[in-house]
């Protein structure tokens, strides 16, 4: 009992401790901090200070302070080349374009989705929407180039047109943001959708018997409800306003619609990796980076100024004053639930309709496909496309290899998120401040793809599965969210408890904080799992060869460059046509391969969501 109570009086006065004494006190939430304070270090800030790569004519052989000083000698170089200004112009317009449609599109599908009341078809509703973003970029980009093709594609089938899109410039960016926000729209709605689920519901029943419309619920309650959520994630969404999606542009692009698609980012990539111009990639990925942070400060200077404005303009609405006996333009409470119902579910319609065809597609003859016999079920049934996948070695290898990435990857990175957000989320922490912003920054300001690549290719990476996880470190934006949860959902009265027993900040982590976190560690799992699932990018630069590549990686060639393996030609005995279709075949059936596994895995775990996400993501 005496051991007991001096604990007690250990835990409760550690505040009025001086400084070295707590620090000491704390000492093993630093040493939970160290190992991604260490790698955040290596992969991010020595990257940063890489940077200086491009003021130098960087050699290898002569290292980094040996290379010659050459000033702005590639910005130079990079502002007087003949493509610099159509790139710049292209990047500006693709980002601003995407933001001006990706932007609201969420928050009106989240209010919309609020006001349903028919709760099945809700959840329904929300999990077709989500089931796009888990898909990875190269799946989407292989269904475009399936849609849009000049023979027979979904798109020139309806249209009764042939039409090459892809090589079409004045199409590219149409594709591009409509493809995105396809993908990512009913993604974007969970932040809303959890701030909105913290409304108090007695203000839409007060709202009712007032007479308010849905419209003007809405207006006077949701809208006011995620202001502050909608600015800042405008200001996130502005600091990265020049990083556009960099692997769909590549894997889209043509030489054709180059006068449109040819951006800064895949120029970087370019100059940098495939042709070893590090200094001069650098200088241009540098000017990328400052032109977003000069976005970042500008958006937030003026997304507070209407923020202050908004909420201003709603704290003055009187709902008794403006509400019309229950009716919206004319529309009865009921009528206006069915008008809404109805909208929703041709949303759904548009969402869930290309992937239930590209999956009887893959049970389906090619031939019949691109005849336009195959809208609504299989036409000359077959097994052929799967056969053809798992009878390709380089397939099986690949999907095994992203098992394994998978869950080595999951387990990794979720470690360092726990290990890094429970210390911060320790409100007398000395230090919590600096060690916050010391991971905030890199969200918004990094060495670039040349000097990371330099530095792991330093470190002993290239070719090393672990080039996969350990430059990643810590995802910050998680880490925040998991922070967050540990904040507002972990009793604090059962730490106190736990200290005032004499157990250590170690035990208190293992035994309380981890069992109590299930339900945004579930959330966590399914972000890192699709991550590296669908990851292709990262081991293309840092896995050559084919015997590492992650399944993605080997489907590229058949859904971006539409070649078959030596495998799967060899099984061919009819000649070109019979090769082409048995291609066409394994582009379907090699879709849902890819696929199924993330979209099987997320409904299980769609709950936590609910309970995970939405605690971590909206308090604090």
């Amino acid at each position: 009992m005496s051991t007991n109570k001096s604990t007690a009086v250990k835990f409760t006065k550690t505040a009025g401790k001086p400084l070295k004494q707590r620090i000491m006190d704390n000492w093993q939430l630093y040493l939970m901090l160290l190992v991604p304070v260490v790698l955040t270090i290596i992969y991010k800030y020595i990257p940063m200070y890489g940077i200086q790569i491009a003021f130098r004519d960087y050699k290898a052989s002569r290292g980094m302070w040996g290379s010659e000083w050459v000033g702005l000698e590639w910005f130079q170089r990079f502002f007087s080349a003949p493509t610099c200004a159509r790139m710049i112009k292209n990047t500006i317009l693709l980002s601003f374009y995407s933001l001006l449609w990706s932007f609201p599109i969420p928050i009106i599908l989240a209010l919309m989705i609020n006001q349903l009341r028919l709760l099945r078809f809700k959840r329904v509703a929300q999990t077709i929407l989500y089931a796009p973003h888990f898909i990875s970029t190269m799946v989407i980009c292989g269904m475009i180039r399936i849609f849009l093709s000049p023979s027979g594609g979904l798109i020139n089938l309806i249209a009764g047109t042939s039409v090459d899109f892809l090589t079409e410039s004045a199409a590219f960016r149409t594709i591009y943001i409509a493809s995105g926000i396809w993908q990512d729209a009913g993604w974007g709605i969970i932040v809303y959708m959890a701030t909105l689920a913290n409304v108090d519901t007695s203000l839409y029943e007060a709202a009712r018997v007032d007479g308010a419309s849905m419209f003007q619920r809405i207006i006077h309650i949701d809208i006011p409800e995620l202001t502050s959520i909608m600015v800042l994630n405008l200001i996130m969404s502005a600091g990265g306003l020049m990083n556009v999606g960099f692997e769909k542009v590549w894997l889209l692009q043509t030489d054709l619609n180059k006068a449109t698609s040819d951006v800064i980012a895949v120029y970087v990539y370019q100059q940098g990796i495939e042709r070893a111009k590090y200094s001069y990639s650098t200088a241009v990925g540098l000017f990328n980076t400052a032109v977003n942070i000069i976005l970042l400060i500008v958006v937030n200077k003026l997304a507070s100024k209407i923020s202050e404005d908004t909420s201003f303009v709603w704290e003055g609405c009187d709902m008794k004053e403006n509400t019309k006996s229950g009716k919206l333009s004319g529309f009865s409470e009921r009528t206006s639930d069915i008008i809404l119902a109805a909208i929703c579910a041709v949303i759904v319609f548009i969402v869930a309709y290309p992937l239930y065809y590209v999956l009887i597609a893959s049970f389906s003859d090619p031939y019949d496909v691109y005849a336009g016999k195959t809208f609504l079920l299989p036409s000359g049934f077959t097994f052929d496309g799967y056969k053809s996948v798992f009878a390709d070695p380089n397939i099986i290898t690949g999907f095994l290899n992203s098992i394994q990435y998978t869950i080595v990857g999951t387990v990794f990175s979720v470690v360092m998120l726990y290990l890094t957000a429970y210390p911060l989320s320790v409100k007398d922490l000395p230090g919590r401040k600096f060690f916050s912003i010391f991971f905030i920054i890199t969200m918004y300001f990094g060495g670039g793809m040349v000097p990371t690549y330099l530095i792991v290719k330093d470190t002993g990476l290239i070719n090393n599965m672990w080039a996969l996880f350990l430059p990643g470190g810590v995802a910050v934006g998680n880490m925040i969210i998991v922070r967050n949860f540990f904040e507002n959902s972990i009793p604090k009265e059962m730490i106190e408890a736990a200290g005032i027993d004499g157990a250590s900040q170690w035990t208190t982590f293992l035994k309380i904080v981890v069992p109590l976190s299930r339900s945004i560690m579930a959330v966590m799992v399914v972000f890192s799992m699709v991550a590296y699932w669908n990851d292709w990018f990262t081991s293309m630069i840092y896995l050559p060869g084919t015997e590492k590549a992650p399944l993605p990686l080997v489907l590229r060639n058949i859904l971006i460059k539409s070649s078959a393996s030596a495998s799967q030609a060899s099984m061919v005995s009819g000649g070109f046509a019979e090769l082409n279709k048995m291609t066409e075949m394994i582009k379907f059936s090699s879709i849902i391969v890819a696929a199924l596994p993330m979209l099987i895995i997320y409904p299980f775990v769609q709950k936590y969501f609910e309970k995970g996400f939405m605690a971590g993501a909206v308090k604090g």
